[in-house]
């Protein structure tokens, strides 16, 4: 019998997994997104239990990366529809990260 050890990433670990630089226009969101989901996909296939973990807290960070870039971008109803994904992923990150929220 094998054990697995599980060890939980740290914030700064889960920013760089999730907060990848895609050479995009700063506009370009949803090239952005559909990148994050296949980031998300190839993770989910040899670290099941990592994304169980921290998938959603991940996600909500990226939209809001997102969302923050559409509001420069002056594209607000795009951004409101991501803003509503980042409340569906992790609502608390509006208590936990106020100031980048």
């Amino acid at each position: 019998m094998s054990s697995i050890n599980i060890r939980l990433l740290s914030d700064r670990e889960l920013s760089i997994l999730f907060s990848f630089n895609i050479i995009l226009p700063a506009c370009n969101a949803l090239q952005q997104l559909e990148a994050l989901e296949k980031v998300v996909e190839k993770t989910r296939s040899y670290a099941p239990d990592i994304m169980n973990h921290c998938e959603k807290i991940a996600r909500a960070d990226h939209l809001r990366y997102l969302v923050r870039r559409l509001v420069s971008c002056r594209d607000g109803i795009t951004a409101k529809k991501l803003f509503k994904q980042v409340l569906d992923n992790h609502w608390r990150i509006l208590l936990e990260e106020a100031g980048k929220t």
